[in-house]
Parts: C-alpha cells; structure tokens; sequence
C-alpha cells in the first residue's frame, strides 16, 4: 500500500521536474495516523517504519517476528527499534507482545521468532493526539535495557538537569 503511493508520487514529481531525482530515506521519516484501538480515536504520530508496523495490522489480527520481518523489509536492527517502541512504553503501548513458546518472563522485551503481535485494544490514553517515543538502540554497556527518548518537558525531572548539577542535561549517566 505505502509502495504504492510512493510510486505515484514518484510518478507525479518526475512529471513535473526533469533532470531530478529522487531518493527515498523511510528511516528519516515521520507521519500522523489517524488509528480507531478498541473504543477510542487517536491521531499517532509515529516514525515512517512504525507506520509500515502498524499498516500490516489493518488487514491482519496477528503477525509473527518474521512475518513482520519478511513483510516490512526493514533491516533487523531498524525493525526491532520500531516495533518495540510500539509495545514497551506504557505511555503509547499499541501492541502486544505474546510469547508462543514457554511463556518465561525473563525472556526479554526484545522479540524473538516465537513471538507474535496484536493490536492492544484495551490501550487507552487521555489525549487524541499521541506522540510515540523511540526505543533508544543499545549503546555500548546499555545491558539490553530498552530506554525510551522522551519528549522535553516530560518524564522525571521535567526540569531539565538536576538542581545543582553542573552536568548538561544531554549527559545520560
């Protein structure tokens, strides 16, 4: 569907200007979905890669790791980031992750092929528009514990760095 477009456009843009090209960058990306999840309408403003997630899910129920793998077409790493953001913050949990094999909890956030994915129909959030914050990648000695970027103002310490700190507020500890 999202190919689609971008070939018509690619086709209109061309039409009019010759001599250009043109280069797609999905990893750069942003949009607004306007998404009915159970009972209540949000307008999510998501990542371009998390819109390909989230479109699969107008025509399926569930889809596995590699479903989404095989479907999206998006580098593993990329793919992980995305998908996670989309079912770890408790603030913008729009999926559900279910775990096929044992059901271990100390299993991780991070999925595997065993998993599958469902739309969370019981999310709820006070807000019409939400925005869904990135999982950041692991950097370094991050142990595999997803952060989530935050948008200024929000979280703890909304304040920006600590009071009598001398450490910039863009250091993470």
């Amino acid at each position: 569907e999202i190919l689609d477009c971008c070939m018509r456009f690619e086709t209109f843009y061309l039409a009019k200007h010759t001599g250009r090209r043109l280069t797609w960058q999905p990893n750069h990306g942003s949009a607004d979905i306007k998404a009915t999840i159970g009972k209540s309408k949000h307008e999510l403003n998501v990542t371009t890669y998390q819109m390909c997630i989230l479109m699969l899910f107008n025509t399926h129920q569930s889809l596995s790791w590699q479903d989404l793998q095989v479907r999206t077409k998006i580098p593993v790493e990329d793919l992980k980031r995305h998908l996670m953001s989309l079912y770890v913050n408790p603030k913008a949990k729009i999926l559900m992750k279910s775990d096929r094999g044992a059901g271990d909890k100390a299993q991780g956030k991070e999925p595997v092929d065993d998993d599958s994915f469902q739309v969370n129909t019981a999310f709820e959030c006070k807000l019409f528009r939400v925005k869904v914050p990135l999982v950041l990648g692991r950097a370094g000695e991050g142990g595999g514990v997803p952060r989530v970027e935050l948008p200024e103002g929000c979280g703890p310490g909304s304040g920006g760095a600590a009071a009598g700190s001398d450490v910039p507020a863009s250091v993470e500890e």
